[in-house]
């Protein structure tokens, strides 16, 4: 269970009540599931979705069943002074670290939607602008970045260029062209994302 409803990969509404330990009753607002990336012996390995996970906006702090991934999901948990290991056919997927204060905490950290668009960082290339139009065909994408097609590949954005910087021949230029492709609607949605 968890409040942090921007964590999810995938969501559906789901409102029933949980009783906390303090004999209080909470609702959760939906389910789904989140992706972790372990970090084990300082090391990043392989991300784990946890499936059937709870939101609950009311909860203060993550809650993760131990024995449910053990009942269900065949993992062996092994419980030490400061550590907690979380094996599953012999593999260590994840581990916790204990605290003081007898609370746990994840090693590693969850994957969000927001990493997922963070393309800024990559290199300018074929591959950035795959995922910029949402993952569309190589061959399509590497048609519409060169320069000699690139109007033809998107006729609205040439509009727009050429009806701010020739106002005199933008009526001729606009008439020439053909209606905006699908395209040109997947950078306009982009670009509301930035």
């Amino acid at each position: 269970m968890t409040p942090h409803r921007h964590w999810f990969k995938s969501y559906s509404p789901h409102r029933i009540p949980i009783r906390l330990a303090d004999n209080s009753l909470v609702y959760s607002a939906g389910v789904g599931s989140v992706v972790f990336q372990p970090v084990v012996n300082g090391q990043e390995t392989r991300a784990v979705e946890f499936t059937r996970v709870l939101h609950v906006p009311d909860l203060r702090s993550n809650l993760l069943s131990c024995l449910y991934l053990a009942w269900h999901k065949g993992f062996n948990i092994t419980i030490s002074a400061q550590s907690i290991d979380f094996q599953c056919k012999g593999i260590s997927l994840f581990t916790a670290t204990i605290h003081s204060n007898n609370s746990a905490e994840l090693d590693g950290s969850t994957l969000t939607s927001e990493t997922a668009f963070s393309v800024s960082t990559l290199p300018v290339d074929l591959s950035l602008w795959h995922r910029r139009f949402i993952h569309h065909n190589y061959a399509d994408v590497k048609s519409m970045i060169t320069v000699s097609s690139w109007q033809d590949a998107f006729p609205s954005l040439s509009l727009l260029l050429e009806s701010q910087s020739l106002p005199s021949r933008a009526s001729a230029f606009r008439s020439s062209r053909t209606a905006p492709s699908r395209f040109t609607l997947r950078l306009q949605v982009l670009d509301h994302l930035h």
